[in-house]
């Protein structure tokens, strides 16, 4: 979980206390949306 926020930080320039105090549900759409683009921008 840590290493997926900073991840998201990263990519958004986000703090990850931001990533760290959604709810765990909204937390793991934003990782799957993030690996979805992530894996779309390998195959471009």
């Amino acid at each position: 979980m840590r290493r997926q926020c900073l991840v998201l930080a990263q990519a958004n320039h986000t703090p990850v206390p931001f990533w760290l105090s959604l709810p765990l549900g909204a937390l793991v759409q934003w990782i799957r949306a993030s690996n979805e683009l992530i894996e779309e921008k390998k195959h471009v």
